[in-house]
């Protein structure tokens, strides 16, 4: 008798309840004929959210709430949730993705499957469109996005916003607001999202991981970052691996974007100001792999 195969989902939580719920019943509309195991890890959500979430899906018994004690961020709230569908489900499959994805493909799995007999990737990254601002987020490049002259530039700027953010914010947004009043908006005529790409730089939003690469990995993302370059350093790691990145544009999903960090700053500065000294801490651990 051959094998079902399981699909595994990790969905960080942090705050937005509604938009969380949604992601969920939008995988359990989606693939209610399929073995499927969602784990939900919610990472010290302040408003209560995260029991929330235990109490509604507490009769659901392919799913299951992590509630960490403190807010592990990005890459180790993810890594949290890969290793708990890796040591207890034995998945085929395990997709990562932001609580803002929404999943309506009924053929979604079936496509993995085709193109994993296709291809043999070790990571998958799906078409992802945000109806908001009509874009395609993936693939974010087909070759990788830094250098290290490039990356040392983005840290000395991160730094010199770092270092008197207030003043320095100011000058940012008068010179953005400025540039795009006098620099005509670029229009790509290469539309990559159009195609299929072979180790292409993919976007965060969304990973699929096959049996291959769950089999050899405990975590997929460096657990020193917080926030920002998690793709760029998981692009890193696996080409020094040699692991197969893949781009298909027949697997599509929805992205509504930054709903978490919209509830959690109010404000424009208070978001950017924490995005500036996450970004500088994450690239100064993405310098220091680049340099083993």
């Amino acid at each position: 008798m051959k094998k079902k195969l399981k699909l595994g989902f990790v969905i960080l939580h942090y705050l937005a309840l509604e938009m969380t719920q949604k992601c969920v019943n939008a995988i359990l509309n989606t693939f209610n004929n399929i073995d499927i195991y969602i784990v939900i890890v919610d990472n010290a959500s302040y408003n209560g959210s995260g029991n929330q979430l235990s109490t509604i899906f507490e009769r659901q018994k392919n799913i299951n709430v992590i509630l960490n004690e403190k807010n592990e961020g990005f890459a180790r709230g993810n890594n949290i949730g890969f290793l708990f569908l890796k040591e207890n489900f034995d998945c085929d499959y395990i997709i990562i993705m932001n609580n803002d994805v929404i999943i309506e493909d009924e053929y979604f799995f079936d496509k993995i499957i085709e193109t994993y007999e296709k291809v043999k990737f070790d990571i998958l990254g799906p078409d992802i469109y945000v109806p908001s601002r009509k874009i395609h987020q993936n693939p974010v490049n087909i070759v990788a996005d830094f250098t290290k002259k490039d990356l040392n530039k983005k840290i000395k700027t991160l730094k010199l916003l770092n270092i008197c953010f207030p003043i320095n914010f100011r000058i940012y947004c008068s010179y953005w607001k400025l540039k795009n009043m006098i620099t005509p908006k670029k229009i790509t005529k290469d539309n990559y999202y159009e195609s299929s790409h072979i180790n292409p730089l993919l976007h965060g939003a969304c990973y699929i991981f096959s049996k291959k690469y769950i089999a050899n990995h405990t975590m997929p993302f460096n657990p020193d970052t917080f926030l920002f370059f998690e793709e760029d350093i998981l692009y890193h790691e696996a080409m020094k691996e040699g692991l197969l990145l893949y781009y298909n544009p027949e697997i599509t999903v929805n992205h509504l974007e930054d709903v978490s960090t919209n509830i959690e700053f109010k404000t424009y500065y208070q978001k950017e100001k924490m995005k500036t000294k996450e970004q500088l801490k994450s690239a100064l651990v993405f310098k220091k792999l680049m340099e083993e």
